[in-house]
């Protein structure tokens, strides 16, 4: 008898059964989740707040002194790629002031008007404005009229390649940028080859 309550006793005292807040699975319901994903989207908010401000108060700009192209909003905004002739292209030289400052280089247009004061009329660099000086671009020969062309015939292959250079430079610069193409006319394979200067004049690096 004493032996069958001493069993029970301790059936009794066993280990209680599991609350139900210990037995039930973690939430797995949309709202749930929704929750979760607005706390992580605000984290990641409040970190990216954090990361300009701190950008903005040591470098003076919103990407820690990073400047490109993709920096460059006017590369975000859609637009409509131009199609100029010479004729059209020479308006844009800086001589208008309520209109855009283009240059040209080998056939590829772009805006330079957040700089008149280099490709304005009065500018170091206002020989390029407002026409396609292809030739000038690869020969240094700013001074030389003849040079301020499209014409690219006979030019050396270091020459070509600075061209290219220089069309690199603008394509992935931070404030100007690319706005269509210059169809020029054909060249008349009789014209003379301008002939080539002496002292080369160091072109724009802004």
């Amino acid at each position: 008898m004493s032996s069958l309550r001493q069993r029970s006793t301790i059936k009794a005292s066993g280990p209680s059964p599991k609350s139900f807040s210990e037995t039930t699975p973690p939430s797995t319901s949309p709202s749930g989740w929704c929750h979760r994903l607005k706390q992580f989207g605000s984290l990641v908010g409040i970190g990216l707040l954090l990361n300009l401000m701190a950008s903005f108060i040591i470098t003076e700009s919103f990407t820690w002194g990073y400047q490109n192209r993709y920096t460059n909003w006017h590369n975000w905004v859609p637009r409509t790629k131009l199609v100029l002739s010479d004729q059209e292209l020479a308006q844009y030289d800086g001589s208008d002031p309520s209109l855009p400052i283009y240059l040209a280089i080998n056939g590829r247009v772009y805006d330079v008007s957040a700089s008149p004061h280099y490709y304005g009329p009065y500018g170091a660099y206002g020989v390029f404005s407002g026409k396609d000086a292809a030739r000038a671009w690869g020969t240094n020969c700013l001074q030389t009229p003849s040079h301020l062309t499209y014409d690219v015939r006979d030019l050396s292959e270091d020459q070509l390649a600075a061209i290219k250079g220089w069309q690199d430079f603008y394509d992935n610069h931070h404030t100007y940028y690319y706005v269509g193409e210059v169809v020029h006319e054909p060249i008349d394979p009789n014209t003379p080859i301008p002939e080539d200067c002496r002292n080369g004049v160091p072109k724009p690096g802004n």
